[in-house]
């Protein structure tokens, strides 16, 4: 399997918590690796969500 072309969340085997993956396939909070290219870049605020990943994903968005 390829690595994604771009990033997104994504649910890891045995993890109990969406992690956000960049292009390489590793977490923003470096836990966790994960190869999919059915990754989905929204819903960032979801309590599904890591928190240290959704804290540095909602850091990458522009500033008004």
């Amino acid at each position: 399997m390829s690595a994604p072309t771009k990033g997104g969340w994504g649910f890891p085997v045995n993890s109990r918590k969406a992690h956000w993956f960049k292009p390489d396939g590793i977490a923003l909070c470096g836990k966790w690796m994960f190869w999919n290219d059915n990754l989905d870049d929204s819903a960032h605020d979801s309590p599904d969500n890591c928190r240290e990943c959704r804290k540095k994903r909602l850091a990458m968005e522009p500033k008004p």
